[in-house]
């Protein structure tokens, strides 16, 4: 039995074409090139984002991610959420990482990197697009990454003084049953659920500035695998709208490397 076709107009507001074309006409008009139909082609494929965002621990990277999934429609990848979607299928990598996990071990480099890859190469991630939050966490993930095809157009990064960072995640709290993660000042949760959010046992400030130093000891490392054109920083330590509005213009911009509201 064939499924019945959608409505037009359904389909036309559902992915936007509209405004896809809009745009495109508006670019097509503008640069006046010699090989239209190549132009466009070229412009359709460059409107799908790739996008890797790191920063610190509490450098508001999970509101920059929710950004940008509304405005791109990119599906947001982090390893958090993939392992605890390998585990609840039962796949041959899930139940690899529940076994490290029931036995309080990190799960290993190899099988993180090896989820991260096969998923990015689906189908929904080679249609919509993807952001990479928070990853590679390491040189040598970086490499893998880089080596398996998956290169970002563009490389978001985060930068906020640690004392802030110390302040910020004092009052941090996360939900157990949609993994969101809330801030009792900035980001306040919903009424509803205050009583069952929880607080990281690593959110303390010696265990943060341990974090803190982990992650600069890795960062420079990562950076070298990415080329300069496409890593845009960000002063991170400001309005969350503010961040957006610099995450956003360096995304649009995949040629430029710049530094905003520094």
């Amino acid at each position: 039995n064939t499924q019945p076709m959608e409505p037009k107009e359904e389909y036309l507001e559902k992915h936007k074409i509209n405004e896809l074309f809009s745009h495109l006409l508006e670019q097509l008009v503008l640069e006046r090139p010699d090989d239209p139909i190549q132009f466009l082609i070229s412009s359709i494929q460059s409107t799908i984002k790739r996008i890797i965002i790191m920063g610190p621990p509490a450098s508001g990277k999970g509101t920059q991610c929710e950004y940008i999934v509304n405005k791109y429609g990119v599906e947001h990848i982090s390893t958090g959420s993939l392992l605890r979607l390998e585990i609840k299928s039962g796949s041959p990598v899930g139940i690899q990482a529940k076994e490290y996990m029931e036995k309080g071990n990190l799960v290993p480099d190899e099988l993180i990197t090896k989820i991260v890859i096969n998923t990015l190469h689906s189908p929904s991630c080679n249609e919509k697009g993807w952001l990479l939050d928070g990853f590679p966490r390491t040189k040598a993930q970086a490499i893998s990454l880089v080596q398996a095809g998956i290169i970002p157009d563009k490389f978001i990064l985060l930068e906020i003084k640690d004392e802030v960072v110390i302040d910020r995640v004092s009052d941090r709290r996360s939900d157990p049953v949609t993994g969101l993660i809330y801030h009792l000042k900035y980001k306040p949760p919903p009424e509803e659920i205050i009583k069952r959010l929880e607080q990281r046992s690593d959110d303390t400030e010696d265990k943060i500035k341990t974090r803190l130093q982990s992650y600069y000891s890795n960062l420079e490392g990562i950076l070298e695998c990415y080329s300069k054109n496409i890593i845009g920083r960000v002063n991170a330590d400001q309005q969350p709208i503010v961040v957006c509005d610099q995450v956003f213009s360096l995304i649009n911009n995949t040629t430029t490397n710049k530094t905003d509201g520094q």
